[in-house]
């Protein structure tokens, strides 16, 4: 069997035991599709994107209490369906927090459901929704990228051709699983980030607008707003100097 890698368990253990009881956390990938579109050939290309990617045909069946990942063979990706709907640009918003949310049933069903979603004869709206175990924003690329490549193939009839994927998932779980489990690497972690994070203040001077919640919630919502070219070239000279992403500037902003 295939253990879990250690971001998996986590989120495995947040959907058992914690968070939004009916709503498991997605990775959604939007995509706006401008002019003719061939709906067999789009639900086709996203077969052959999960029959690509094991991660996505990755389900989570628990043994003796212990969770472990099964990677479902390629002809599962025909569990995937493309759905459809008409929407009014008004009703987006809706339509698509609908496909994101609900709950996935890891240990059996495909971590992903995607929804086309038409706004008029030529004009729509592509919404993937991945669950976090699966997905991130470091998996958007590839995954957009390999989307192109087999609907462009689809449209001519034939199946995409691909390089083959040097390493999936579950190959970077037993390499993961060997390294922290070698002599002295926990220790060796732990010294470094000693080292990195002694001189950081316990809670974070930024000032609020409220008081800091003494508990954390998994509550979510949405605050639009624009950040103008000055501050946003402050923040990323601040990330390059930190030597981290801008997302992460933001986040440490927001999460303080």
């Amino acid at each position: 069997m295939i253990p879990l890698s250690y971001s998996q368990a986590r989120f495995w253990f947040q959907e058992q035991h914690g968070g939004d009881r009916h709503a498991s956390p997605v990775a959604p990938v939007l995509l706006r599709l401008s002019g003719e579109l061939d709906t067999g050939a789009l639900e086709a290309a996203l077969r052959d994107v999960v029959a690509r990617h094991e991660s996505l045909r990755t389900v989570f069946p628990v043994t003796d209490g212990v969770p472990h990942q099964r990677v479902l063979g390629p002809d599962r990706a025909c569990d995937l369906a493309l759905a459809l709907a008409d929407v009014t640009e008004q009703g987006m918003p809706d339509a698509i927090a609908a496909v994101c949310g609900g709950r996935f049933d890891l240990s059996c069903e495909l971590p992903v459901r995607a929804k086309l979603l038409a706004v008029g004869p030529v004009e729509h709206v592509l919404v993937v929704a991945v669950h976090h175990i699966a997905f991130d924003g470091w998996s958007v690329d590839p995954f957009v990228r390999d989307l192109s490549t087999a609907y462009a193939a689809r449209l001519r009839g034939i199946a995409p051709v691909h390089d083959e994927l040097p390493v999936q998932y579950a190959d970077f779980t037993l390499w993961q699983r060997e390294l922290l489990a070698s002599d002295g690497f926990e220790e060796r972690e732990l010294d470094f980030w000693r080292t990195a994070l002694h001189a950081l203040p316990e809670e974070p001077a930024l000032p609020l607008d409220r008081p800091r919640r003494t508990t954390g919630t998994h509550h979510a919502g949405l605050i639009e707003f624009t950040i103008g070219s000055p501050a946003l070239h402050a923040l990323e000279g601040l990330a390059r100097e930190c030597g981290c992403s801008l997302f992460m500037v933001l986040h440490a902003v927001v999460a303080g």
